[in-house]
């Protein structure tokens, strides 16, 4: 039963060892201690009075003075009945049961682990187990798991330090009685038609460094006026049985459990700057006798013939040495265009909370004419040493007015200058690990620069929607072109960036390209002082206008090869990356940000390059926004089974109530393809909003249809394009060629504060607000904020403006950093570092560095504004310093794998390369037994992110249906895996190809394979896949015994039948001839694409 929990239900553990409390102390189980008014229960060695009628999820604590008030505690405690289901993230110190008699293990959960038959003794009760328990399935009576036993001699089980991740069999439920209550910033009361009174003047005093639960598609742009706006969800092309996600034209029918949150004052602990005591980075000297095998994570590639100093960043079993106090990520995006050249305020290395994270990624470096890793023009050093630009923000700008960043602040060891001297000098005395982060969706397939070369990379057209300056000709301001390549609408030197790098226009991998980019890649990381690279590559999918619509010139004609040519990308980074660790004594990181919603997903492959990354970032954010006229939520945690784009394309009576437009469902397809220790959650640090919001309740899920289009978007069939916020609901707004605003709503998240505190901050003039001239730029109407609990989601709505504005504050952070921390994720994410806050004190007008209590600012009475703080990242990184280690495990977590071990060679030998055949998703997989055994059944799993259609249930024996309700609110998809079980009969040297279609996009294909055989159980001796390129000659296709397609009815081509037909193997989906192969779509001709000629 899934069941929605309160933010608090799941911030900390509630396990309790024996101690001695009040008589009249209860001892607080959550979701199980019922109180009244004045109950006094004991937690964690103190004791608690209830006061404002807390639920059964608020756990008490110091700071939830809301709900309890400490109190004195002597006797001895009251236990309350019935076991505790493990909910929460686990503790340091986990339970050590008291020693029993009989035969019977203790059972300690997420520690004890059982085999069936195996006797464990639970709360005096003795229990067998059965169906493969595992560590958090607490026995109880009518378990699926255990059978009530008699008991006989306790073995004592010690309790080691774990970090488990529960298993989705055990989701708690709380007691109907619970309310909704308020958590530090916010109090919802769930009734959906609350026209909300805010009420500044309360009282309660909610933690500000709460810990309940954790969170982003979009990737930040990188140009000091540019960031994403445009279609990250872009238009399908929608097939009979799918609907996917893009640009609408419907009322959706959305009714959220929303409640308006009239924002209590609420006094949190300031965060002052502290000046941390840093752990230095060394440069490691490789120990000779290190075993750095066993720290390589499990999955990740290994360079064949290369000794990779993993246990320099590693510690053994995988997970990375601990980093200002977690081993868990927190990871900053660092824009460089936020440097003061355009009047507005600086954000510096200065500016860092160096004892809150662990990784900064340096956003962005671009591939230049050479396709090289780029910041500017000369950046490499050369005999006459580095070239030093003042004016290049990267290498050479000084800020002489900024305490700390002067020229004299400089490290002069360094032979360069700017942010890239400032974030080496301070991350070398905190210990933190920087990436350059290349791309981003701005620079994808082109950069801003010189454009410096003889001759262009790439030579393709472009589009009708282009106005590129070609070389030689004048712009609209009389400007020569003087370089090799076009200059595109938004004045980007268009040289194709990864697009052309990767494949050639004919489709085929550009290796010289590729070489050149790995090759400097590693100069790059070397020249700078990184620790590896982080690749913003958006997007190489097989979907057409998949991507930035200024780049759909030269990524459309490439889109069936993108794949392949990034596997390629992919393997050969790693590779050179693994060689340079090895000679320079450290591991180098490489990891990548990727999207998240299920459509881009879906033109991915399964995302097989995965085994190649230290770790992926997720973009769990823009899953809505102003390309689009629906009204939804910028980065939710889970499905609340009312998000309006899902309604639009009825994508819940289509794939099983599972929606794919949230972080759960990005997290359980990502699951597939490498272990939870190595992805991390994207939070957007920033707003996507609509002005003239119609219907909806509160404004989310209403329509905000606007008639003047972006480019690349409006185009679709179901929504048109939105009407984005303006003004001073959009400060951080982009331009369009012509320098005009572009409305999307977008904010940091410090001046959306401002916004719900009703108060014009100090700084709109910097930013070129004028209220007094522009009435779109004037504060008007009130903006109320509202949470829905069960998408773990904030806005604001201003009914006087219709004006709808996606939020990130303490609470959604805390619900995201929270999952990540239970679920054994590997960290948080976040764009940008910039958009972060913190409440600072304002004196005669002007605004301070002295951080004060938040009821300052949300007071809204001048005597305190928001601005660029650290509040969520401290958040985030308090919650998963208690974390410990995250789950490095690849396998399914229900499967007990046999310990004698088979020779298969699982290949991926075919994938989605067309959109004609991206519904549902198909994938070929070959298995050639290499053994002397012949298989007769494979059982495996497939990852949870797709619903459990016919086509799946056909491979076989369904024995395990991880998502039978779908994936609406807390705790999302009951388990990371379907399991299924196919008969077959694969002879010594023979092969057998499964052909798996998902309606939804699955990661990294099947996996924890058991092979039946007559002589027993056989886990695979590698999991490990071939990933193919996925021509003919790998799906074993004799493409010279084919003949070419002929018209006409008279060729009467059977089902199956293969023809070739414009340098493609087509196959029929059914008997006959209805068209030419290519001309339509498939359901329409028939005829499948199967492999290029």
């Amino acid at each position: 039963m899934k069941t929605k929990l309160s933010a608090l239900a799941l911030a900390l553990s509630a396990s309790l060892a024996g101690q001695v409390f009040a008589a009249d102390a209860v001892e607080w189980q959550a979701g199980k201690t019922k109180v009244s008014n004045g109950d006094v229960v004991s937690y964690l060695g103190s004791c608690y009075q209830a006061q404002n009628n807390p639920g059964t999820w608020e756990t008490p604590t110091a700071t939830s003075t809301w709900f309890w008030k400490p109190t004195e505690c002597s006797g001895t405690t009251t236990p309350t009945g019935g076991p505790v289901e493990p909910t929460q993230a686990p503790t340091e110190a986990p339970v050590t049961p008291p020693p029993a008699t009989g035969d019977a293990t203790p059972w300690v959960a997420g520690s004890t682990k059982v085999s069936n038959g195996d006797l464990v003794i639970h709360q005096g009760v003795c229990y067998t187990a059965k169906n493969s328990p595992g560590s958090w399935e607490t026995p109880s009576k009518n378990s699926w798991f255990w059978d009530i036993a008699d008991c006989g001699t306790t073995n004592p089980t010690p309790t080691p330090e774990v970090t488990p991740s529960p298993t989705p069999e055990v989701t708690p439920t709380p007691t109907p009685e619970v309310t909704p209550t308020p958590t530090p910033e916010v109090t919802p009361t769930p009734t959906p038609e609350v026209t909300p009174t805010p009420t500044p003047e309360v009282t309660p005093t909610p933690t500000p460094e709460v810990t309940p639960s954790p969170t982003p598609e979009v990737t930040p742009t990188p140009t000091p006026e540019v960031t994403p706006t445009p279609t990250p969800e872009v238009t399908p092309t929608p097939t009979p049985e799918v609907t996917p996600t893009p640009t609408p034209e419907v009322t959706p029918t959305p009714t959220p459990e929303v409640t308006p949150t009239p924002t209590p004052e609420v006094t949190p602990t300031p965060t002052p700057e502290v000046t941390p005591t840093p752990t230095p980075e060394v440069t490691p000297t490789p120990d000779p006798t290190a075993n750095h095998e066993a720290c390589r994570p499990e999955g990740l590639y290994k360079t064949p013939g290369v000794d990779v100093p993993y246990c320099t960043i590693y510690q053994e079993g995988g997970a990375e040495k601990p980093i200002n106090g977690t081993s868990r990520r927190v990871i900053g995006y660092f824009t460089n265009w936020r440097n003061g050249a355009n009047g507005q305020p600086t954000y510096l290395a200065t500016d860092v909370a160096w004892d809150k994270v662990t990784h900064i990624n340096y956003a962005f470096a671009h591939i230049d004419n050479n396709y090289r890793v780029s910041v500017g023009e000369d950046i490499y050093p050369n005999e006459a040493g580095y070239k030093l630009d003042p004016t290049n923000p990267n290498t050479g700008m000084v800020w002489n007015d900024v305490p700390g960043a002067t020229d004299a602040d400089m490290d002069p060891s360094m032979k360069y200058k700017g942010h890239l001297n400032l974030l080496n000098k301070y991350k070398k005395a905190n210990g933190v690990k920087t990436l350059i982060s290349v791309g981003g969706w701005a620079e994808t397939g082109g950069f801003w620069g010189p454009n410096t070369g003889s001759t262009c990379p790439m030579n393709d057209a472009p589009t009708a929607d282009d106005e590129w300056v070609m070389p030689g000709q004048a712009d609209k301001n009389g400007v020569i072109n003087n370089g090799p390549c076009p200059i595109d609408n938004l004045g980007r030197v268009m040289n194709g960036g990864f697009y052309s790098m990767t494949t050639n226009a004919d489709g085929s991998v550009n290796q010289a390209g590729i070489d050149a980019f790995v090759k400097s890649s590693v100069d790059f990381i070397r020249a700078y002082g990184f620790d590896g690279i982080d690749l913003d590559y958006e997007y190489p999918t097989a979907l057409t206008d998949g991507g930035n619509p200024f780049d759909r010139a030269v990524q459309n004609p490439r889109r069936s090869y993108l794949m392949n040519s990034y596997n390629v990308l992919m393997k050969q980074l790693r590779e050179a990356i693994d060689v340079a660790s090895a000679e320079d004594g450290v591991h180098y990181y490489l990891t990548v940000a990727v999207p998240s919603s299920g459509y881009l997903l879906r033109g991915m492959e399964v995302y097989s390059a995965g085994q190649y990354l230290d770790f992926i970032n997720m973009m769990t954010y823009d899953f809505s926004g102003s390309w689009g006229e629906v009204v939804g939520f910028n980065g939710p945690l889970y499905d609340n089974g009312k998000d309006p784009e899902m309604n639009l394309y009825q994508v819940y009576q289509n794939y099983g109530n599972v929606g794919y437009l949230n972080i759960d469902w990005a997290y359980h397809y990502f699951r597939g393809v490498v272990p939870a220790g190595r992805i991390n959650v994207g939070l957007p640090y920033y707003t996507r909003g609509w002005k003239g919001v119609e219907g909806g309740v509160n404004g989310y899920g209403g329509k905000a249809k606007s008639t003047n289009c972006e480019r690349g978007t409006g185009n679709g069939t179901e929504q048109g394009c939105g009407n984005g916020a303006i003004g001073i609901d959009n400060m951080w707004h982009d331009t369009d060629p012509h320098g005009l605003e572009l409305g999307a709503g977008f904010n940091p998240m410090w001046h959306a504060k401002n916004l719900e505190a009703g108060q014009m901050p100090t700084y709109a003039a910097q930013y070129g607000l004028d209220p007094a001239n522009n009435p779109d730029d004037a504060l008007v109407g009130t903006y109320t904020r509202y949470y829905d609990n069960d998408a773990e989601a904030a806005w604001l709505w201003n009914p006087t403006k219709k004006v709808m504005i996606n939020l990130e504050d303490e609470q959604a952070i805390a619900a995201k950093a929270n999952y990540v921390a239970e679920r054994g994720l590997g960290g948080i994410m976040f764009w940008e570092m910039a958009g972060d806050y913190d409440c600072y004190a304002i004196e005669n007008g002007v605004r301070t560095e002295t951080i004060v209590p938040e009821s300052n600012c949300l007071a809204g009475n001048g005597s305190a504004e928001y601005y660029v703080g650290n509040k969520l990242t401290a958040l985030g990184h308090d919650i998963l310093t208690k974390a410990g280690n995250p789950d490095l495990s690849m396998a399914d977590p229900l499967v007990v794998l046999p310990q004698q071990k088979l020779d298969v060679t699982v290949s991926l030998v075919g994938y989605v390369t067309d959109e004609s055949v991206a519904w549902p998703q198909t994938s070929e997989w070959q298995f050639t037994n290499n053994s002397d055994k012949t298989i007769t059944e494979i059982q495996y799993s497939i990852p949870s992110s797709t619903d459990l259609s016919k086509e799946l249930k056909s491979l076989g024996t369904v024995l395990n249906n991880a998502n039978g309700q779908g994936n609406q609110g807390a705790p999302g998809m009951a388990d990371d895996f379907h399991r299924f079980a196919t008969k077959v009969s694969i002879a010594p040297g023979a092969s057998h190809t499964l052909k798996v279609d998902a309606h939804l996009p699955i990661g990294g294909g099947p996996s924890s394979f058991i092979y039946k055989t007559n002589a027993g159980d056989f886990a695979a001796l590698s999991e490990v896949k071939v990933i193919t390129d996925g021509s003919c000659e790998a799906r074993g296709i004799d493409v010279t015994a084919l003949q070419p397609w002929t018209s006409g009815w008279s060729a009467n081509y059977g089902k199956g039948d293969m023809a070739t037909h414009n340098g493609q193997v087509w196959q029929r989906a059914w008997g006959g001839n209805d068209g030419e192969p290519g001309s339509a779509e498939n359901w329409v001709t028939g005829w499948n694409p199967v492999c290029p000629l």
